[in-house]
């Protein structure tokens, strides 16, 4: 029975007493008889009939109260038993439950979500603003944005933040939760949970930090599973090393590519999982996906992991060190053989032997230099850091490498490659070193040419790969400037500006010309100009690169000097030689920079030392500057590509290299001048002399050409850049001729089977994709070989080698208008 203190005891207590009072008032005001009377007046009952029928409904409702309350009871402990379910569930999943009223604005948390957040319930402004307050600063504005975008989306919301607690302590937090909604679509409420993910978040962030270690190891690593017979996982060097994707690898087993007996595979695998041995050794082969081999090194051990047996793998390339010791060997037999010179000092540098070679090179007999210091070979041209360096390498166990002067018995200077060894006893402690040092008197001037050949390659390749998409712009901007320039009045101001664009389009392609000339080696455009407004003009560029606190000085002379050159490689020269200038007095108290131009006739001394000048007159460039000056010992190696005397970081050493190739295409001649020291005229001072036009030879050399029109020929257009196509096209009809395009060399050869008795001349590009400028010729030349084609590109002038049976035009982007139309001139006017 319910007791009377619950919910259900009240229940029936409160029935009986309605009952009984019913049951009073019906005797005090004889409702019984009136009750009786008026039922008997239809059907024949007894009062004590009635008053048994009344008992027993009372009966009957206390028991369906009495039902009611036990039915309370039940649910109410069903309840309760779930609520403490869930309340230990989220206490032990680290879970809590919210609530959002966005009417009232009231956020309502559970007892778990408090804990999660280390907030006391009094301390809890339970609203939206109080939780954003309790998160990290950073992540609020994220968290916002994905909540209200899921409010406005009608989509359930999850997002993961994080805590910042008092302590610096940081929490990871995820929340998932969906609102409902009224009639119209309105938010009410906002609930869901929060939990606790910061352990998790840990773990995953260890097994990130493991698993990359794991993939940035130099070894492979694999896990084999010999249950299945394939490995369970890989790391990222393996599939590097093999060539193979992880997915592929995981499909393999150790045979896949290890070139190894399966038997004697098996038989590790038996002794390791017997526990005969800890640790699997093999020095096999792996066989790549390509076919390739390279040598390994494999240690195997075995692995279990719940009472299941993994063996796991690391293999070490050992291609690279496997050559090396090769190397090795090669050259201690090459020391002990070699005709270059040997040298042995103990460790503190005393001398203990050297070969005949020796002798040979350095003139020193082998009495002379036994028990004294290498330091008698040294010249001074290198520095003290230099041997710092040297001494540190070889000191630390390393073998040094390097080239250096040194001084010969008679004091004659030579270059020379070394390379100094450590020789280190059985404990690693060094106890000797070897010295092989080859004499490069003979070599040096072959060396230097075959390394400004490389760096040049290189650089002709870069060069190259820019120059054919730089090209393009630029022709497609002059060709749209022509266009409009043409449709403008001659006096305007518009006409004027798109002028100028023309001419700086120009001025860019002869930069890309200019430095494919300097990478390729290819001829300069040459042209008459005067090089005093040359140097006016060069003034004004330059004073933005001199820094205000150098004074800057130019003087140019009052004769009109008219010189045959590249006034793009001219201005690049000057700009080279001011760079030089400005670092040289960067450090100097007043600096001075100092550009001259002058009237030069050669005497007989000049004469004398260029015996091959033809020319009478300079013009002579002079560019000083009051720095430090450059050692005379260096002033021979200045033009040698790649030197510098800058520190690491300030030069290339390819200016001056260039400056005087410059001088050289222009026949001309370049010379030195350097004082080292800090007194009042030490510096250096470059002297450039090119010959100066007589006028006469001006007068030759300079022409006015016209602009060559067309007469409706019908040309067709070839080129995968749709700016070039627009623009060339364009400028094509303008000159008078009609034109069809292509977009490659396939389309091309369509139009023209098409269109062959009409077509006059095919303009096409030699690079494209599908079909190139070249292939289309070949193919239209099986059918026609009377066909007439100028080729444009944006390569240097060697795009055509290895075709040397193509003998035609090639015009290099930006082109001209005039170069273009008179290049078809001259095809349209050829036999």
């Amino acid at each position: 029975m319910p007791k009377l203190g619950t919910k259900a005891g009240l229940d029936i207590t409160i029935a009986v007493a309605a009952v009984m009072l019913v049951w009073a008032m019906a005797s005090t005001f004889d409702l019984f008889e009136l009750l009786f009377e008026s039922v008997h007046r239809h059907e024949s009952w007894e009062l004590d009939d009635l008053v048994m029928a009344v008992f027993l409904i009372s009966l009957a409702f206390i028991w369906f109260s009495y039902r009611r309350g036990k039915e309370k009871i039940a649910l109410s402990e069903q309840i309760l038993e779930q609520q403490h379910f869930l309340a230990r569930a989220q206490q032990v999943a680290l879970m809590g439950n919210w609530e959002l009223d966005r009417g009232a604005k009231y956020l309502q948390w559970s007892d778990q979500v408090f804990d999660i957040f280390e907030i006391e319930k009094t301390q809890f402004g339970a609203s939206y603003d109080a939780f954003l307050a309790a998160i990290h600063p950073q992540d609020r504005d994220v968290v916002t944005k994905v909540y209200e975008a899921s409010v406005a989306d009608h989509t359930f919301y999850h997002v993961i933040h994080r805590l910042l607690m008092a302590d610096g302590r940081i929490k990871y937090i995820s929340v998932h939760g969906d609102t409902d909604y009224d009639s119209q679509g309105n938010p009410l409420r906002s609930y869901g949970t929060a939990q606790d993910i910061t352990r998790q978040r840990k773990i995953e962030h260890e097994l990130q930090r493991s698993r990359f270690a794991l993939d940035s190891s130099p070894d492979a690593f694999f896990l084999y599973d010999p249950r299945v017979g394939r490995f369970v996982d890989v790391n990222n060097t393996a599939c590097q090393q093999l060539g193979y994707t992880r997915g592929e690898l995981l499909e393999m087993n150790p045979l896949s590519f290890a070139l190894v007996e399966p038997d004697a595979l098996e038989r590790i695998f038996q002794q390791l999982q017997t526990g005969e041995i800890e640790v699997g050794r093999s020095v096999c082969r792996y066989r790549r996906k390509d076919g390739s081999e390279f040598p390994v090194e494999a240690l195997v051990r075995r692995f279990e992991m719940e009472g299941e047996l993994f063996f796991v793998a690391i293999a070490r390339d050992v291609s690279s060190r496997l050559k090396s010791e090769a190397l090795m060997r090669q050259l201690s037999t090459a020391i002990q053989q070699s005709v270059e010179s040997v040298m042995v000092t103990d460790v503190h540098s005393v001398i203990e032997y050297v070969n005949p070679a020796f002798t040979r090179i350095t003139g020193y007999s082998y009495d002379d230099v036994i028990g004294k210091s290498p330091a008698v070979l040294n010249s001074g041209a290198q520095s003290p850091d230099f041997y710092k360096q040297l001494w540190g390498t070889i000191l630390s166990g390393e073998i040094w490498h390097g080239s250096l002067t040194d001084k010969r018995q008679n004091g004659e200077y030579y270059p020379a490659m070394m390379s100094i060894t450590p020789i280190k006893d059985e404990q690693d402690n060094i106890t000797h070193f070897v010295s092989l040092q080859q004499d490069m008197s003979d070599y040096s001037k072959l060396e230097r040419q075959f390394l400004q050949a490389q760096k040049m390659e290189a650089m002709g390749t870069l060069v190259g790969g820019i120059a054919h998409d730089f090209n393009n712009v630029i022709a497609a901007i002059q060709g749209n400037a022509y266009l409009a320039r043409i449709k403008l009045d001659e006096g305007s101001k518009a006409f004027e500006k798109v002028k100028n664009i023309e001419k700086l389009g120009t001025q860019a392609g002869d930069m890309v010309r200019q430095l494919l000339t300097f990478a390729r080696k290819d001829n300069v455009d040459m042209k008459v100009f005067n090089i005093n407004s040359f140097m006016k003009e060069a003034y004004k560029l330059t004073q933005a690169a001199i820094p205000e606190n150098i004074e800057y000085q130019s003087h140019i002379c009052a004769d009109n000097l008219m010189v045959n050159g590249d006034a793009t490689q001219l201005q690049q020269l000057l700009m080279n030689l001011l760079n030089n200038a400005r670092d040289a007095v960067e450090s100097v108290a007043e600096p001075l920079i100092c550009c001259k131009l002058e009237l030069f006739s050669a005497d007989s001394c000049f004469r004398k030392k260029y015996s091959d000048l033809k020319a009478e007159q300079f013009a002579h460039i002079s560019v000083s500057d009051n720095g430090h000056g450059i050692a005379q010992y260096r002033l021979d190696k200045v033009f040698e590509p790649f030197f510098t005397t800058k520190g690491a970081g300030k030069g290339t050493g390819l200016g001056l290299a260039m400056v005087y190739g410059v001088v050289e295409a222009h026949q001309g001649i370049i010379e030195v001048d350097s004082e080292v020291g800090s007194e009042v005229g030490s510096g250096t001072t470059m002297h450039i002399y090119l010959p100066v036009m007589q006028k006469q030879a001006v007068k030759e050399l300079i022409g006015q050409s016209e602009i060559s029109k067309g007469h409706g020929q019908l040309l067709l257009l070839v080129d995968d850049d749709e700016n070039i196509r627009q623009a060339t096209g364009e400028v094509l009809k303008a000159l008078g001729y009609k034109v069809m395009v292509a977009s490659d060399g396939g389309e091309a050869l369509d139009c023209y089977n098409k269109h062959r008795q009409d077509i006059d001349l095919i303009i096409s590009d030699i690079i494209m994709p599908r079909v190139g400028g070249i292939e289309l010729l070949r193919q239209i030349r099986e059918a026609d070989e009377h066909v007439r084609v100028i080729f444009i590109t944006g390569y240097d002038n060697n795009a055509l080698q290895g075709n040397e049976d193509i003998k035609e035009t090639v015009l290099s982007k930006p082109f001209s208008i005039q170069a273009l139309s008179e290049s078809i001139h001259a095809k349209l006017m050829a036999d």
